[in-house]
């Protein structure tokens, strides 16, 4: 079962299953919540695809919290102007790295 982005700013790209965010076969997805104008977006690792775009940081950030507490991912935030801010893990058990962030 796909990740459910409910919110009603929530946008999701619905394409072929193999592109939704929950893929149970694989341990952990990474993704990146980059600035796109006035609004972010969320994409896959490797893929300029977007899957999924907020009217905030803050909305996407906590959006993206919540929907990984259930599927394992990791997911590099990025400042506004593109460059790499942190990395954060979802749910906190899954990071393999223990670390205060």
């Amino acid at each position: 079962m796909p990740l459910n982005f409910t919110a009603s700013t929530d946008r999701i790209w619905h394409g072929n299953r193999k592109d939704n965010l929950h893929q149970p076969t694989l341990p952990m997805q990474n993704y990146h919540l980059i600035p796109d104008g006035n609004r972010w977006r969320l994409t896959g690792e490797g893929s300029d695809r977007t899957l999924c775009d907020f009217d905030t940081k803050e909305q996407a950030v906590e959006r993206c919290a919540q929907l990984m507490q259930k599927d394992p991912g990791s997911l590099k935030i990025h400042k506004a102007d593109g460059t790499f801010e942190e990395e954060r893990t979802y749910p906190r058990s899954a990071d393999p790295v223990e670390s205060k962030g």
